[in-house]
């Protein structure tokens, strides 16, 4: 099973979804204001977009081992999986790495984003 295409899968739905739910709400809030059909429009993918660049930056925490991204006294973060089938995993095993050795979460973040089979739903 490819562990990081699925936590980008669900990354991705859960920000769909964000991005439409702040659509409404901005929309609903400021319903007096002179809204035209193209902003109507290109609000949503608008959003979609800062939301991506924030998840970006979140996961850019994770790429940056030993800078001053992270607080004194951390090296750096990993993203592990904890899969259902513990089949060959020892006591001692914290799980599996997310990515391959040496690849950005950031990047593969972008690349997953930037692949057309993974199309945006909005």
């Amino acid at each position: 099973m490819d562990f990081a295409d699925s936590f980008f899968a669900t990354i991705n739905r859960e920000l769909d979804t964000y991005a439409h739910h702040l659509r409404r709400r901005i929309f609903s809030t400021y319903r007096d204001m002179p809204w035209t059909d193209d902003h109507r429009r290109a609000m949503e993918p608008l959003l979609r977009t800062e939301l991506d660049y924030v998840v970006t930056q979140i996961l850019g925490i994770f790429d940056n081992i030993g800078c001053d991204r992270v607080p004194g006294g951390v090296l750096g973060y990993a993203i592990t999986v904890l899969p259902d089938d513990t089949a060959g995993m020892g006591d001692d095993d914290m799980g599996v790495p997310l990515l391959p050795d040496g690849q950005d979460y950031a990047d593969a973040w972008r690349d997953y984003l930037s692949n057309p089979h993974h199309v945006k739903t909005n």
